[in-house]
């Protein structure tokens, strides 16, 4: 009982925590931005208002457009795919050591075997 309600209060913290990240973090765009002339300029969102854009790029700096010279906004968060995959990634390892560590039981060595390794729940959740 006592090692479900460690894991318990555990998996609770973990997703607390996740959820508190997620809220405080900052939101950042890349936007691809297709001008009238044809010409496409790639950046990061600085700010939108109702006649124009404002872009920070690596070749450019800081640039605003106005809306008259837009024809298309393709916008994508910054980082969204590998921040996704990380956050995945550690909370299943977590919770799956977590699970190893609660439901290990010793291996039980068959009578006149010449030796039985047993690696304990550290190697098991591993």
């Amino acid at each position: 009982m006592k090692r479900h309600t460690l894991l318990f209060l555990l998996v609770l913290f973990f997703l607390m925590l996740t959820l508190l990240h997620g809220a405080n973090a900052q939101k950042r765009y890349v936007v691809k931005v297709k001008l009238v002339t044809g010409q496409v300029t790639k950046g990061e969102l600085l700010y939108a208002s109702g006649d124009s854009l404002g872009l920070l790029g690596k070749q450019f700096g800081n640039r605003q457009l106005k809306l008259s010279e837009v024809s298309s906004i393709k916008i994508r968060r910054k980082g969204s795919i590998g921040r996704g995959m990380a956050y995945g990634a550690g909370t299943g390892a977590v919770i799956g050591a977590l699970i190893g560590v609660a439901s290990y039981t010793p291996p039980q060595c068959p009578p006149g075997s010449w030796f039985c390794i047993d690696m304990g729940p550290e190697a098991e959740a591993a």
